[in-house]
Parts: C-alpha cells; structure tokens; sequence
C-alpha cells in the first residue's frame, strides 16, 4: 500500500488531489477497483475513467474530474514504475547458484554470477558469458556461445554451435539452430540437403515462446540486433533478418529471405523464400509475400502489394453486387432499346414496300 502523496514522489509528478489517499494496486482501467490507480493517455478517455472504480491516474495532460490525479512528463515509464513498486518480480532461479540437479559438462565455462536452474544441460565446449540466467529445463548442446546478461526460461533447445549475443532474452520453448526444411527429390524419395551451419542472434534480441529459428545450410541464419520476434514465429533456414525488426505472432519466414532494418511484419504474415524486404517495410496480417519489397511502403493482401492499391481492390471488390446490378439494368435497357430500333427499321421497310408498289 501506498499514498498518492509517496506515488508522486516515487515517479517525479505533480500530484492533483488529495495527497492521503490510499492505493494498493495499479492497473489498466478495465481491471481496477476502489483502491487501484490506473493510466488515462488521452484526454478522449475522461469519461471511461470517470466510469470506472479507479481512485486515480497517472496522465501526461490534467483531466478535468474531481479525481485525483498524478501528472508526468513520460506516462508509460512513470506507470511501469508505479507497478513494479507494487508488484516487485519474483526471481524464478536463486540468484548466483548453480543447481545440483543441473548437467554441466566439465569443458563448459561459464561467466560469475550466472545462474543455472535445476535440469538443465549444458554440453562440452559451451561458453556462457557473466550474469546470465539458465532457467530449469534449458538444453543448450555442444560448441554454444552465450554472452553476457542473457536470460534463457525453461524448456528452450540451442542446438550445437549456436552463437548468442549479448541481452538476449529467449522465452520459454523456443529452439535455435533445428535443421532447415530442406530436401532433393532422387529416385523418388526427399534427400536432406546439408544442414552444416549454425544460428546467430545479435544484442538485445528478444523472441517469444515457441518460436524457432533453423541453422542455416553452410553458413549462419542471422537475427539483427534489437529484433523482436512475438511467439510462434518461424524462420526458416539461411535467412538474415536485419535490425531492430518487429515479427509478430505466427509470422513465418521461408529460407534464405532477408530483411533490412526496422521491418514490421503483423501476424500470420507469410514470406516466400529467397526474397529481400526493404528497409522499414510494413507487411499487414495475413499477408503473403511472394516477390521482394521496397522498403518504407506498407503492404497488403495475398500476394502483398501496396496498401493504396489494396484499399482500390477492396473497394472495388465491395462494389461487385451493386456494380452487377448496374450491369443487368443496362443489358436490360440495352435490349429494349434494340427492339424499339428494329421494330422502327421494320416499319420504315413495309412503308417503303408499300409506296414501290
């Protein structure tokens, strides 16, 4: 618990209200209670916060309410601030301890205070670097490079040779370094291609859960520094995906596709292989990229093209019922039309007939 007046303080504000007001959680708006603060962004959300159970809220422009209110210059760190006093993380692993239960090969080196959760394995050969958290479960196989301040969360897979940088976070499940979906066909039947490269993730790369990044076939498939895969994505084998790229959940990448810096690719977007995204290219949901993109556009639809040509197709699409509509009338008026002039040519015919004879 804590006052509005120790809020304040805590997060650099300006305080509106009455300073004793007690607080015991901070919440987003939908989930509050009486005794909750929540965030307000906008000036357009008054109403929705003055129908809410909220006591107060953290905002960057004053409200005009009788609530009470924390003014801050940056919102979303002041809120983040406020959360984390109430809600202060729990450390799944002991800090500095490397569990009994864990597999750690004697030519594995690892950095100070890394820690090691119980059941994980750690092959020969492997480097992890300093303050690097192994969580339960983790299997990280033989020749793997891990840097400094890494997080790995349970039941991940590194398989041999894959190379971490520094920062990186890899959430639960993911696997790095599986062998690329690769084949040749030979007296009917699908032959593996080599599968003899490794994994490459840069600094501050995060990835979601579930989401798996293949080894290349002689070299590295590469994820750019910043990058930030969201769960369930896949990139296949031999791809380089640039920096500080945003993939959304079940965006899949198929082998040897590179993309420039700061791409966005929405969920379920599909890209064909051996293709290049430009430079902060947006792809929507659910598109399916089959040709390279220039970059600094936004592209939609199956095959992706350019969101001022999609919106047209819509549009147009959307006007198919009415526009067949307007066709039948017109054949309709067309058809009478041509009756009336051929029963006119009809009798222009019989008059003439009648005065040659």
């Amino acid at each position: 618990m804590a006052t509005l007046q120790e809020l304040a303080e805590l997060v650099g504000g300006t305080l509106i209200g009455e300073p004793s007001t007690e607080i015991q959680q901070a919440l987003p708006i939908q989930d509050c209670n009486g005794s909750s603060i929540t965030l307000i962004d906008s000036k357009k959300n008054l109403e929705r916060f003055e129908s809410s159970s909220a006591a107060a809220a953290v905002v960057t422009e004053v409200l005009e309410t009788s609530r009470p209110q924390i003014q801050v210059s940056d919102l979303h760190e002041a809120f983040r601030t406020i959360v984390l006093h109430f809600r202060t993380p729990c450390a799944t692993v002991a800090h500095q301890i490397i569990s009994s239960e864990a597999r750690i090969a004697d030519s594995a080196k690892l950095g100070v205070n890394t820690t090691v959760g119980p059941g994980a394995e750690i092959g020969d050969e492997v480097t992890i670097g300093p303050n690097c958290v192994i969580h339960p479960g983790v299997h990280i196989m033989a020749q793997c490079e891990i840097g400094d301040d890494c997080e790995i969360y349970p039941g991940c897979v590194l398989y041999p040779q894959t190379r971490i940088h520094d920062r990186v976070i890899l959430h639960a499940q993911v696997v790095l370094g599986s062998d690329g979906f690769g084949y040749s066909q030979k007296d009917g039947k699908h032959i593996k291609s080599s599968q003899l490269g490794w994994v490459e993730i840069q600094d501050d790369v995060e990835i979601g859960a579930n989401s798996c990044v293949d080894r290349g076939a002689y070299g590295p498939t590469v994820i750019g520094e910043g990058t930030k895969l969201d769960n369930l994505v896949q990139i296949g084998h031999n791809c380089h995906i640039g920096k500080y790229n945003l993939l959304c959940a079940q965006v899949g990448i198929a082998g040897s596709t590179s993309t420039g810096d700061y791409v966005v690719m929405a969920g379920q977007a599909g890209v064909t292989d051996h293709v290049h995204i430009g430079d902060q290219a947006v792809i929507g949901a659910q598109s399916g990229v089959a040709s390279n993109l220039d970059g600094k556009k936004i592209y939609f639809g199956s095959p992706a093209i350019r969101r001022k040509a999609k919106l047209k197709e819509v549009i147009l699409v959307g006007r198919l019922e009415e526009t067949n509509q307007e066709l039948k009338q017109l054949r309709a008026k067309t058809e009478a039309l041509q009756n009336q002039i051929a029963a006119l040519l009809g009798e222009d015919l019989e008059n003439a007939e009648t005065k040659a004879a």
